[in-house]
């Protein structure tokens, strides 16, 4: 078998936003933790940085002390994934985060 030919099936190296199947996982009761205030941490760090069309189911979740956001939607794959194609911005249900508490998120250290 052609390797080439093996990693386009297997979604290896392809255009990634019409691929399917794509990055479904779903994650329930985490504790992520950042490094905002301690030394030499990472300056720009997302608890969650969603991308590349992914859909993802992502409940009771904490993400405490990171220096950039809670949540990052990286692009319009996956702004696409999470709302209804209709135009109407409503929520498809394919990515939500639910049940769960972004604390001391970004500089302004905002909580949600």
């Amino acid at each position: 078998m052609n390797e080439g030919n093996w990693r386009k099936r297997r979604g290896v190296h392809s255009p990634w936003r019409s691929d399917t199947p794509r990055s479904a996982p779903k994650f329930c009761n985490v504790t992520l933790m950042g490094s905002k205030g301690q030394g030499g941490g990472n300056n720009d760090e997302q608890c969650m940085r969603l991308r590349r069309g992914t859909a993802a189911q992502i409940w009771q979740t904490i993400c405490f002390n990171w220096t950039t956001s809670g949540v990052s939607v990286r692009d319009t794959s996956t702004f696409d994934v999470a709302c209804e194609p209709n135009g109407t911005q409503n929520l498809s249900g394919d990515l939500m985060v639910k049940e769960s508490i972004l604390f001391n998120a970004g500089a302004a250290g905002k909580t949600y």
